[in-house]
């Protein structure tokens, strides 16, 4: 019994994890996050916790599974995990319903602790979120 219960708590928290990875080329580090999906009228979020700073850019791509999809993906800072600000002016990506919106946000001498990028969806839809952000640490 306590296999099976072990089991079925692995099986769960593997259910609701978001994939990520973290990939070094040269001096840039490449952090990518998935949420798998979004359904209906909702908020998500993916969260980039601990960046080291010299954030460059965030890439946001919000992909149609079915429905209409619509709503905004802004991007978050904080130095604490608790206060989050928006990250800067213009670092939203308001959504569309197409098969694929997507977004590139530059940043500018910014030294957050932490990123996220906060998935506002409503309607009737499921979507799935890719944010990818890319950092140099030899600024």
């Amino acid at each position: 019994m306590k296999k099976l219960l072990a089991i079925i708590v692995i099986v769960c928290a593997c259910a609701v994890s978001h994939a990520q990875t973290l990939s070094q080329q040269g001096s840039l580090y490449v952090y990518t996050y998935a949420l798998d999906t979004n359904t209906n009228a909702t908020t998500s979020y993916l969260y980039f916790n601990g960046i080291p700073g010299h954030v460059k850019s965030m890439q946001l791509t919000v992909t149609k599974i079915s429905g209409t999809v619509a709503g905004t993906v802004i991007i978050d800072a904080s130095n604490d995990g608790v206060a989050w600000v928006p990250a800067g002016a213009g670092d939203t990506l308001t959504l569309a319903n197409q098969a694929s919106n997507s977004g590139l946000f530059p940043f500018t001498g910014t030294y957050y602790k932490s990123y996220r990028a906060r998935f506002t969806t409503t309607g009737t839809q499921v979507s799935s979120l890719l944010a990818t952000l890319v950092r140099r640490q030899d600024e």
